[in-house]
């Protein structure tokens, strides 16, 4: 699919900025070399304007500061804009401004002030007012060998994807043959002696899943059950005060019998 050339689209717009840019040095900087300022102003999805400023002047006009807005953009725009400083103020309305890369991208004045004028000064301000009135809509066109191209990267990935699973699918089965190696192995062994359970000193149950234990400082344990009993107040192993949840321990102790 191709988009018709000599057609573009606009649509309005109603993006207003304003600005305030401060330059010290500037008188100075009229009596250098010839350099163009640049300040970045307007930066939207699609919109990108900035200010530029010659304080030396250009060769046709070097005895001035210009002073010029440009489009950035990838799309043409009408703008209404202002530039000013104290006593002076310049403006345009419905400016057309090419997209970035044309002659016709940078609008302005190259005789906004001369370089005697009694505005110039040390520290300069100028105020910059925005108004974009219409801008042209971004083309999404997209040609045939581009989708085509797309398609066999979508292939190649498949393919790809395919491969790992393939490789995937053998490693798994590796592992659980080695899986069933091992249970074979558990199901020969002999049957292991009874795992000894901790037990309250207080009730003398054993403490398994899913009881809680309570910790003491001196790393004494009894069940919850019987630390909520009001005469329960300090360990009775070492009198020491009740500290919070063994955590660790009903962790190790689910790890040896389950959670029951």
């Amino acid at each position: 699919m191709s988009v018709a050339e000599g057609i573009q689209a606009f649509e309005f717009s109603n993006v207003r900025k304003t600005y305030e840019v401060t330059i010290e040095n500037f008188r100075m900087k009229t009596k250098g070399a010839k350099t163009t300022l640049v300040v970045n102003l307007l930066s939207t999805e699609n919109l990108k304007f900035s200010l530029e400023i010659d304080p030396a002047g250009n060769t046709m006009y070097p005895n001035h500061v210009g002073v010029y807005l440009r489009n950035n953009s990838l799309v043409d725009a009408t703008v209404n804009y202002s530039v000013s400083v104290v006593g002076q103020i310049l403006k345009e309305n419905n400016a057309l401004f090419k997209k970035v890369g044309t002659v016709e991208s940078s609008w302005g004045w190259p005789t906004f002030l001369r370089h005697e004028d009694y505005r110039i000064k040390d520290m300069m301000v100028f105020s910059v007012k925005l108004h974009v009135v219409k801008a042209g809509v971004v083309s999404q066109a997209v040609s045939l060998q581009n989708v085509l191209a797309q398609n066999i990267k979508i292939e190649e990935n498949i393919v790809a994807i395919t491969e790992k699973l393939s490789s995937l699918e053998a490693t798994t089965a590796t592992k659980f043959e080695a899986l069933d190696a091992i249970a074979n192995t558990i199901q020969t062994c002999p049957p292991a002696r009874p795992i000894p359970c901790p037990e309250c000193p207080i009730c003398l149950d054993d403490m398994k899943p899913p009881t809680k234990i309570i910790q003491c400082k001196g790393g004494h344990f009894i069940c919850e059950k019987c630390r909520s009993r009001p005469s329960v107040q300090f360990c009775p192993s070492c009198r020491e005060e009740f500290i919070g949840r063994a955590v660790g321990i009903e962790g190790y102790l689910r790890q040896l019998f389950g959670n029951n």
